[in-house]
């Protein structure tokens, strides 16, 4: 597309231009970054003259003034740059919103975004649940998130590979294991009619009771766990049918939640290795012996505790298989990115993992990021497993499109069962994704269901209502938005419109590279906002302009698909 027509290329076109007139040094000048916003009525996009202060030796506010007048000689060959204002020490930036929309928007048919990417591979992990139990609420954050930072990455051209490490081995699965063993009696999730995971969980927590009465059988689990990892043919195949189960059932929710994996690494078949890289960085110096034979990184020279990555009786631990997954996720991948979607309670593992992979000498570990989010919180605190204070994540999956079910009842009684349940599902996983989504994911949240789910405020259910409200206005008109041809300029309202639609654009870029959806989620509920008022308070298929303001809402419906899209929401023509 030409650069001309973009906004922000312009902008930064028509500043290059005139500073290379006047001789000014621009290469540490870094005009994107320093591009922001105007403020309202003050322009679109403002350049600050602060730092061109220490090159050109004058004050900012002359700069501003002294540049007016020649940037705006070569505004010509930028058309949709309509005027130029100095405002103290700011260059004020005025676009034809008009003819962004008639060059870029009505080609486009939606918001062209940049390939900044140029397909470069992105890893993303995140879910990894236990398979001793179904997945919780915490995971349904951790999904959202994911899955969310995954597409936003996807739209601005990285080529992103889901990835899920399925914790399969730990003691807590044997344990699950071993009350299935002595009280299942052969049942199956079949025999019982319940869900894989579910089944697998119900053994988890009737251990736990037993081991109350029978502290015994913490032994007998471990046991179990020694006889897996000594290949007993017997304790293996039995292993492998119940993690199976849970996989299962985790699969299901998957499904349900629009949510796949391009990579699944299981920690059964890794949990073993990484004792020679250990043993390798011993020889070389990089890793020490401690007094009692466990092997560990000395880590305190940069501001962190040391670590054990092996420990005397030389059995692994996670950071153990942790240094080696992410080298063979490396060797297989030749990632340019990897990105971890793990609680913040695991800060300090990576940070501990990530310096362990640059003092092994791989310059790749500086590309790692731990997107680290906060806990989500239920009356009276967090979660905890172990004193049954855990809300199912297919629980509160249902729970969603329950209420959604009811508030569809109310407003659509005479649909079909069928199309009620179609739309309860839509609307209940779009308003759950949002409500997880829209939070700064650094910080813990206080979970509500019932604020995700209303029509109106800042929820899910919102921005679908605007978008099948913006589907049934094109739909009653009878007109094919392909097919029109507008005459007439954009009036006020319209153009503030296309310039909302247009920022959207750069609130997309900032979302994926800041690994932060709620961004986009914020600046969404406010487009959604503007397009409301509009459209209750601008006549549209009783209006002379019916034509021009249809391409309008038309192009407004696109662009909110593509961003719900981006929040791992479905949109619904009516609701």
């Amino acid at each position: 597309m030409d650069k001309s027509l973009i906004p922000e290329e312009a902008v930064k076109g028509l500043i290059i231009e005139t500073l290379k007139a006047r001789n000014i040094d621009i290469e540490d000048l870094e005009i994107e970054k320093l591009l922001t916003i105007a403020p309202e009525g003050k322009g679109d996009y403002a350049f600050p003259c602060f730092k061109l202060a220490s090159i050109v030796k004058k004050k900012p506010v002359d700069i501003a003034k002294d540049l007016e007048k020649e940037i705006l000689e070569l505004r010509k060959k930028w058309p949709i740059i309509r005027n130029i204002k100095a405002e103290n020490a700011y260059l004020n930036f005025f676009i034809d919103w008009d003819k962004v929309f008639r060059s870029v928007l009505l080609k486009e048919k939606n918001l062209p975004l940049p390939n900044l990417g140029d397909g470069k591979k992105i890893l993303v992990e995140y879910s990894s649940p236990n398979a001793n139990k179904p997945m919780h609420l915490g995971h349904l954050r951790n999904n959202a998130l994911g899955e969310s930072v995954s597409r936003l990455l996807e739209s601005i051209g990285y080529k992103v590979v889901r990835t899920n490490l399925l914790n399969d081995r730990g003691l807590s699965v044997f344990q699950a294991l071993l009350a299935y063993m002595l009280y299942g009696n052969d049942t199956t999730p079949e025999t019982t009619g319940e869900k894989p995971d579910h089944f697998v969980g119900r053994f988890y927590v009737l251990y736990k009771e037993k081991e109350k009465e029978q502290p015994e059988l913490e032994e007998e689990a471990r046991k179990l766990l020694k006889r897996w990892e000594n290949n007993d043919p017997q304790v293996r195949k039995l292993w492998e049918r119940f993690v199976g189960w849970a996989l299962q059932g985790f699969m299901e929710t998957y499904e349900e939640l629009g949510i796949r994996f391009d990579r699944i690494d299981y920690e059964s078949q890794i949990y073993d290795k990484g004792k020679e890289i250990v043993r390798r960085a011993v020889e070389k110096g990089i890793f020490q012996k401690g007094e009692e034979g466990e092997i560990i990184a000395p880590l305190e020279k940069h501001a962190l505790p040391n670590k054990v990555v092996l420990r005397s009786d030389e059995t692994s631990l996670y950071i153990t298989q942790d240094i080696y997954l992410a080298i063979k996720r490396y060797n297989e991948e030749k990632f340019y990115k990897l990105i971890y979607v793990v609680a913040s309670e695991q800060d300090l593992h990576f940070k501990q993992l990530f310096t362990i992979l640059n003092l092994l000498g791989h310059e790749w570990a500086q590309r790692l990021e731990h997107l680290s989010y906060g806990l989500v919180l239920l009356e009276g605190g967090k979660m905890k497993s172990r004193e049954g204070r855990v809300v199912d994540a297919d629980d509160i999956i249902q729970e969603m499109i329950d209420l959604a079910l009811r508030e569809i009842n109310k407003r659509n009684p005479e649909l079909g069962e069928k199309e009620k349940l179609e739309r309860a599902r839509k609307i209940g996983i779009g308003a759950l994704n949002f409500y997880l989504l829209k939070f700064d994911p650094r910080k813990d949240f206080l979970y509500k269901p019932e604020e995700g789910i209303s029509f109106e405020g800042e929820t899910g259910p919102y921005l679908q209502y605007t978008y099948a409200r913006l589907r049934s206005i094109i739909r009653k008109s009878g007109i094919d938005p392909l097919r029109i041809k507008i005459n007439g300029s954009l009036g006020g309202e319209e153009e503030k419109i296309v310039k909302n639609l247009w920022l959207l654009r750069k609130t997309i870029i900032d979302s994926a590279l800041r690994n932060d959806p709620s961004i986009l989620a914020h600046e969404l509920i406010h487009l959604a906002q503007l397009i409301n008022n509009y459209y209750h308070s601008t006549p549209i298929l009783k209006s002379r302009e019916k034509e021009k303001r249809l391409l309008l809402i038309y192009i407004a419906s696109n662009i909110l698909a593509m961003a719900m899209k981006l929040l791992v929401m479905e949109t619904l023509e009516e609701m």
